[in-house]
């Protein structure tokens, strides 16, 4: 099943003896483009506690439901590794924002940081990355708006992108074979193709799970 990450963000997880948390974001290595982490916040509005879980742990998911149960009791989940035990790159850059729990409150001081700091320049977080503008080979072309997640594999298969930054525009897929760079310190995203390619590809039409859900019952 596809699912987007917009979709998935703020599913209740669900632990063997009752509700453990808040799907919040989602980590991936952006050379396999696999998920790494799912990012749960152990208070529903996002001020508890926020700890890693592998996409394996996951048993089940009822996305119209907005569910997913993992084999892990509440206490286990509660006491998963801290997400500052793996912080995407461009989260390292402020130590100190990096104790806060929630996490829209220093993104303005990670994005003031005119350097990439040290750490595994590879894992990358769905949220920070929305919002990055494109760069094609002949100029700038719209922005990531969001991303396809393949739960079989539990891999991003294709970015969302909206052709137009200020206005909405044409939403298309975009596979990540052709993503030639990310930079955090540029908010920028480097393709190898012209924005006139990018403009071409098929229209994305967004449906949410539980309308994929009626139409697959039809």
């Amino acid at each position: 099943m596809l699912i987007t990450a917009k979709d998935m963000y703020g599913t209740a997880v669900e632990a063997s003896d009752g509700r453990a948390g808040t799907l919040y974001d989602l980590l991936f290595d952006d050379r396999s483009w696999k998920l790494r982490h799912l990012v749960v916040s152990t208070d529903r509005w996002f001020l508890g506690r926020q700890v890693l879980l592998d996409p394996e742990a996951v048993e089940r998911t009822d996305w119209p439901e907005r569910r997913l149960w993992v084999r892990f009791t509440k206490e286990q989940v509660r006491h998963s590794p801290s997400v500052d035990t793996d912080l995407p790159t461009a989260r390292r850059a402020s130590e100190a924002a990096a104790q806060v729990l929630v996490w829209e409150a220093y993104w303005a001081n990670v994005l003031e940081s005119p350097l990439e700091p040290p750490g595994d320049p590879h894992l990358r977080s769905t949220k920070m990355l929305t919002g990055l503008h494109l760069h094609c080979i002949d100029g700038p072309l719209g922005h990531v708006d969001d991303f396809l997640i393949d739960q079989q594999t539990w891999s991003v298969r294709d970015l969302v992108v909206d052709t137009r930054n200020w206005w909405p525009g044409k939403h298309v897929l975009l596979e990540p074979t052709l993503i030639e760079s990310i930079s955090w310190p540029d908010r920028e995203i480097r393709l190898s193709l012209r924005r006139e390619q990018v403009e071409d590809r098929p229209a994305y039409q967004h449906e949410t799970p539980a309308q994929e859900s009626v139409a697959g019952s039809v």
